[in-house]
């Protein structure tokens, strides 16, 4: 993305393209990291909050607590790693981390041949102006069930979404525009138009 990239984020992301190769990765990371939420996750684990449980009222001292973490592995990272981690930093023996379900980070599929070559003319037919290239999914999907059968499972969503509208995803208010419903269309009628046979 660092050639397409402008402004602070373009300087940074071509500052981390220089020092990803030998032992500058994780200073690589560092960086990218400083692109905001988005780029954060994507090259960092990320572990939200999604439950919280104690007092029985606002009077009431809690004689137990209970937090669900909703947490996504990074790339290169393992579950295992990831809880030991977790261990760590809240560095309390009498907490208990129990792993409710998990999963691994999905392997990394190939951005050459021709799978990710028609998924790049399909997004060129729908957005003439995008640059193609490969990135990271900031979610979990149901991409993960393929990988045993192929060896190319893309996570790509057609719709050109605004930050706000991409927070709202699985929300309140979640939505899309006229146009961003159109060129989806547009984008999975060229997929299957051009799948082979």
């Amino acid at each position: 993305m660092a050639p397409g990239a402008k402004g602070f984020q373009g300087a940074l992301l071509r500052v981390a393209t220089r020092l990803t190769s030998g032992p500058f990765g994780k200073a690589a990371a560092w960086l990218v990291a400083r692109g905001g939420p988005e780029a954060f996750a994507a090259v960092r684990t990320t572990a939200a909050v999604t439950e919280l449980e104690g007092s029985a009222g606002p009077t009431v001292a809690a004689t137990s607590a209970r937090a669900h973490l909703d947490v996504r592995v990074a790339l290169g990272e393992t579950v295992e790693r990831t809880v030991a981690r977790l261990r760590r930093v809240v560095g309390d023996k009498q907490v208990e981390i129990e792993v409710a379900t998990s999963s691994e980070p999905s392997e990394v599929s190939p951005s050459d041949g021709q799978q990710f070559t028609l998924l790049g003319e399909a997004i060129g037919a729908a957005y003439p102006d995008a640059v193609v290239v490969p990135s990271v999914l900031l979610s979990s999907s149901d991409a993960r069930t393929f990988t045993p059968i192929s060896d190319h499972v893309y996570r790509f969503s057609p719709f050109l979404m605004t930050r706000e509208q991409r927070r709202s995803v699985h929300g309140a208010g979640e939505r899309l525009s006229v146009d961003s419903l159109g060129r989806g269309v547009h984008f999975y009628r060229e997929v299957l138009r051009k799948i082979p046979g």
